[in-house]
This record gives structure tokens, C-alpha cells and sequence, in this order.
């Protein structure tokens, strides 16, 4: 029922801005922070930030099976910083799918310096000097299409075994290949892993080096990461 009370709410608020005329004074727009990165967090006590004890908030999480550490920032400022289970603060994490997110910004940088022509290219001439035998349909994909998970490709990562056997194959990119089309490229969403690492593989081909050296040099270096692995 909350749910269906807050939007008309939001509706009426939305329809009340759209209305509303533009004698009123514009705010400037907020300038961005810049942060240094090889320095430390700024630390703040809980009352400083007036936030209440957090104590049953650090139980649940130390009862999670999966949960290693819990950090609460507020204003900036980190405010509580826990590790459970013999987790410490310099401990590699398996990201997983965020690994799909620095894919895209890798293009984008690879975008932004010329590398890549433009997300509606085709990948066929990125993958020309590669040994994968492409078809002209396959050739056709845009990255666009692999940004936005829309390859067409046969899969299903959640109730089939596509990605088990995809990890399983040794080959990622001919495993991929050798799929059928059930939909045209670019025409609907399908979540598919293997999408994402052949996106990588183009773009590599595109920067004419290793994704992780790329990654490292115009992305993580950037960031103030300096510990990974692949």
C-alpha cells in the first residue's frame, strides 16, 4: 500500500515543478570536489555526524555468512569501519559483475582518445587481426550492442547452464561465437557475461594492449588503486 500512495505523491510533485513558471532564482550549480586519493579517509565520530549507535547495524552484518566489512561514510567523513571473520582492510574482493561497469568505461576512454571510433561501430574490423572466424552477421555487431547486452546471442544465465559452460569451455570468445542468433542485435536485452568479455576483447584489439595494462594506466592509476588482480 505505501507504495501505491507515494506515486500519485511524486506525481503531483513532478507535475507542480512542471508548472511551476521560472521567475524564481536559479541556484548556481554545485562545483565538483576534487579528492586526493593517495590520502586517507577523513574520519568523524557518530555524534559529530549526529548519527545514532550502530551497534545492532555492526551485529547483522558480522552475522552475514558472506559479509567481510561494513563502513559507514557520512558528509565525507567515514564513520565506522568494521571487519569480521579475520577480514582485513587490505583483503582483494572478487567484484564480480562491477568488473562489467570498468569494461565500460574503458571503452568510453578508449572513445575519448580516438582509439575507438564510436559505440555504433561494427566489431568485425576491431577483431580482424584476431584468429576467431567471424560471420558477416556476427561482424555486424555494434558495441553498442555489447554495451547494452542486446548481442542477440542465444543465452540464459539464470536458469541454464550457459554461463557454467561458458567458463568451463577454456575458449570464452569461440564459445560465444558458435551460438545461434535468437534475436537481431541491438533488438532486446539478454544479461550475458560473455558479451561483456568479448566487448573487452575489442577493445583491447582497439588500444592495441592488454585490458589490464590499459586498465591500469589511463583507469586505476587515476583512482588511487594500486592492488588488483585479474
Amino acid at each position: 500500500m505505501k507504495t501505491f500512495q507515494f506515486i500519485p505523491i511524486c506525481f503531483i510533485a513532478l507535475m507542480a515543478c512542471s508548472t511551476s513558471d521560472n521567475s524564481g532564482i536559479n541556484n548556481p550549480p554545485i562545483e565538483p570536489t576534487i579528492i586526493d586519493l593517495s590520502q586517507p579517509w577523513q574520519t568523524a565520530s557518530l555524534s559529530e555526524v549526529n548519527i545514532d549507535e550502530l551497534s545492532q547495524a555492526v551485529n547483522e552484518a558480522n552475522a552475514h555468512p558472506r559479509m567481510e566489512s561494513l563502513l559507514v561514510v557520512r558528509n565525507g567523513k567515514l564513520v565506522l569501519e568494521e571487519y569480521f571473520d579475520g577480514a582485513q582492510v587490505n583483503d582483494l574482493q572478487d567484484v564480480r559483475s562491477v568488473t562489467k561497469s570498468v569494461v565500460s568505461i574503458l571503452t568510453g576512454i578508449a572513445i575519448e582518445k580516438g582509439l575507438i571510433s564510436s559505440i555504433d561501430d561494427p566489431i568485425g574490423p576491431y577483431l580482424i587481426n584476431t584468429t576467431f572466424d567471424l560471420t558477416a552477421e556476427q561482424q555486424a555487431i555494434a558495441i553498442r550492442d555489447l554495451l547494452t547486452m542486446s548481442s542477440g546471442f542465444e543465452w540464459d544465465e539464470w536458469t541454464s547452464d550457459s554461463y557454467s559452460q561458458w567458463i568451463q569451455s577454456g575458449m570464452p570468445v569461440a564459445y560465444l561465437l558458435d551460438l545461434p542468433f535468437t534475436s537481431t542485435p541491438g533488438s532486446s536485452f539478454t544479461y550475458n557475461s560473455a558479451s561483456t568479455h568479448l566487448l573487452g576483447v575489442v577493445v583491447s584489439e582497439a588500444v592495441g594492449t592488454g585490458l589490464d595494462e590499459f586498465a591500469n594506466t589511463y583507469l586505476f592509476n587515476d583512482l588511487g588503486i594500486t592492488s588488483y588482480a585479474y
